[in-house]
């Protein structure tokens, strides 16, 4: 009768041993499935995140290029209202010049180098400006793409941390 017990007792701690193995296992899978599902979540939210500051981006270019390509279209067409004042003033000035004395007609025909020295010391001006207003786009660019690596980084070092 002792041995029966004994046996019994053994028999029970064996079930015992193996339903704590069985609940152990149970525990660890569901640990393993938990840790799994955040890591993917974890995972797209960066995925999300790095798609919207790329459409950020790249929407924050387009509205740099339009401006400077506005700029650019700006100058353009003031230089070409230039050009055209002061090809009507000549054709007026020529035409004043038929009638006026030989002196006058000198006078006027410096006038007109000079507006056209100014209409293109305007386009140049246009042109400088045109070529400041995409460099400083193509700065800002880079800079947000520095800093874009920048914050990549610390997040990797801070995933590597954790």
């Amino acid at each position: 009768e002792e041995d029966l017990k004994a046996e019994h007792a053994k028999e029970l701690q064996r079930l015992k041993d193996e339903e704590a193995e069985r609940q152990r296992k149970h525990e660890a899978d569901v640990a393993r499935q938990k840790a799994e599902r955040e890591e993917a979540e974890a995972k797209r939210r960066d995925e999300h995140e790095k798609e919207l500051l790329r459409l950020k981006e790249e929407a924050e270019q387009k509205q740099r290029q339009y401006e400077a390509d506005m700029v650019a279209k700006k100058h353009q067409l003031q230089v070409e209202l230039d050009r055209e004042k002061a090809a009507k003033e000549k054709e007026e000035a020529l035409r004043q010049a038929a009638h006026e004395k030989e002196l006058e007609e000198l006078k006027i025909a410096d006038a007109v180098k000079e507006r056209e020295y100014q209409a293109e010391m305007a386009r140049q001006k246009a042109a400088r400006e045109e070529a400041e207003a995409k460099k400083k786009a193509e700065h800002e660019k880079a800079m947000e793409a520095q800093r874009i690596e920048h914050e990549q980084q610390q997040a990797r070092e801070k995933k590597q941390a954790e």
